[in-house]
């Protein structure tokens, strides 16, 4: 699962973020990264870089969420996804860097305290039933820093770049995210900011000021975990059932502005249901065996079975099981029968994927297809290998939470960075394809028509 690296606002550490902390540390890597090093927002984005895993997840709050758009902007190839919660895109203007010098002047002279215990945090935060224990808990996050650090973020905040064309450049899954009440970054520039960032979500914290990830922890969770975990608006999900897979595919290859989207499955596999609609949903993986005994205990593959199950039972949905047979290509245990499927369908999810075996084909319940790489009649040794792991179908690797799209075509993984501009891409490409094919169904079509048809169609692809 993609690392989380989070970045707190100014003179704030890691105890900003604790609900997120609380809330994702289980289910993923979670780095938050110091701001307290250099002078520069450029500098702290390098160093930021230097340090966080090879791709990763972004969220950062105020100053957090300027250094985030300098990270998008010197390494956009290494953020799979943004989360930018109250926070400016804006180079400071010189009425706030006036009052930021002033400030400066003030902590120079021995006088954090009062700075930030008059002037700074009082703005932070709403009228909610925690707003004490919150002040408290940043006052003494900033004496923890101390002076030097506010004097150093000061002057990285006066002399950042505007991050307008960084975010109009973008194409990732993003989430703008603050507070109704938030007067430090009004809800008026997260507007802005949603329409630079193509198909980002914008999400108000209502009762919220400058901090919703303290003030209210639970809403803005929900909102990130929608972020991290299931992007996938309600429009594109609808269209993806209505299209094929060759179609997703092609559309990715428009999308990505080039050929050579290879995230497929490779040979011929069997579907349970040939005429259901499209699956789409989020991969819950798992690697199954069936052809030699267990070696484990039984106690251990008990607990290995019902770790599965508790496994597919959540994550975000839609989801799909996609489950890998270790014994390929001599698989003989079928897994998904009548019971196993009825049991993955009443969890919620849309169908299953696996190179392995399946059964039952009159018995399997309506709206739960099954793509498998063979049919047959034993369940074997079937047994439960690993949960929640990369596996291997037919060629393609798939994460647990890869967004996936199958049908009797196969299946393929439809990559992060497309998500925002895949609807547009497949409309265009539906479009294009009626070029050629309304007057080749048209009586009287000839070569003379087609060669009309086709430079229309070669013209629309450019």
């Amino acid at each position: 699962m993609t690392p989380l690296v989070l970045l707190p606002g100014m003179m704030c550490d890691a105890r900003l973020f604790a609900p997120q902390i609380a809330a994702f540390s289980g289910r993923r890597t979670i780095v938050c990264s110091p701001m307290s090093q250099h002078a520069s927002v450029a500098e702290l984005a390098t160093d930021i870089l230097y340090h966080a895993p090879e791709r990763f997840a972004l969220a950062g709050l105020s100053m957090g969420g300027i250094v985030a758009m300098e990270i998008l902007r010197q390494a956009p190839e290494r953020v799979e996804r943004i989360a930018l919660m109250d926070t400016n895109p804006l180079a400071e203007v010189d009425e706030v860097k006036a009052r930021r010098f002033t400030q400066m002047v003030s902590v120079s002279e021995g006088r954090l305290t009062n700075v930030m215990r008059d002037e700074m945090k009082p703005n932070y935060l709403s009228d909610g039933p925690n707003r004490d224990e919150i002040f408290r808990l940043c006052m003494d996050m900033a004496l923890s820093l101390g002076p030097d650090v506010f004097l150093s973020q000061s002057r990285a905040l006066m002399n950042r770049h505007d991050q307008t064309d960084t975010l109009r450049n973008a194409h990732l899954p993003a989430l703008i995210l603050c507070g109704r009440d938030d007067i430090l970054c009004p809800v008026s520039r997260h507007a802005l900011m949603a329409d630079f960032l193509s198909g980002a979500t914008l999400k108000i914290i209502e009762g919220a000021g400058h901090l919703p990830v303290l003030e209210s922890p639970e809403e803005t969770n929900a909102a990130l975990a929608c972020w991290l975990e299931n992007w996938m608006n309600d429009t594109l999900l609808t269209l993806l059932k209505k299209v094929d897979t060759p179609t997703v595919c092609n559309a990715i290859e428009v999308a990505q502005g080039k050929r050579g989207f290879n995230a497929f499955t490779r040979g011929t596999m069997l579907a349970s249901d040939p005429d259901s609609a499209a699956m789409v949903g989020y991969a819950r993986t798992a690697r199954i065996a069936a052809v030699t005994p267990p070696t484990e205990t039984p106690d251990v593959i008990k607990a290995r079975r019902m770790a599965y199950y508790r496994h597919m039972s959540e994550g975000p949905r839609p989801a799909i099981a996609v489950v890998e047979d270790m014994d390929f290509p001599e698989c003989i245990g079928a897994y998904w029968g009548e019971i196993n499927t009825n049991i993955h369908k009443g969890f919620g999810l849309s169908g299953a994927l696996t190179n392995g075996v399946m059964r039952d084909l009159g018995d399997l319940p309506d709206g739960f297809p099954v793509v498998a790489g063979s049919i047959g009649p034993s369940h074997g040794f079937v047994h439960v290998k690993e949960v929640g792991t990369t596996v291997s179908v037919f060629g393609m690797q798939v994460a647990d939470s890869d967004l996936i799209h199958a049908d009797q075509h196969g299946e393929l993984v439809i990559p992060p960075d497309v998500l925002p501009i895949l609807e547009e891409a497949i409309h265009k490409l539906l479009d294009t394809e009626k070029l050629v094919l309304d007057p080749a169904r048209q009586n009287g079509f000839d070569f003379h028509a087609f060669e009309v048809a086709w430079a229309a169609f070669e013209s629309a692809r450019t």
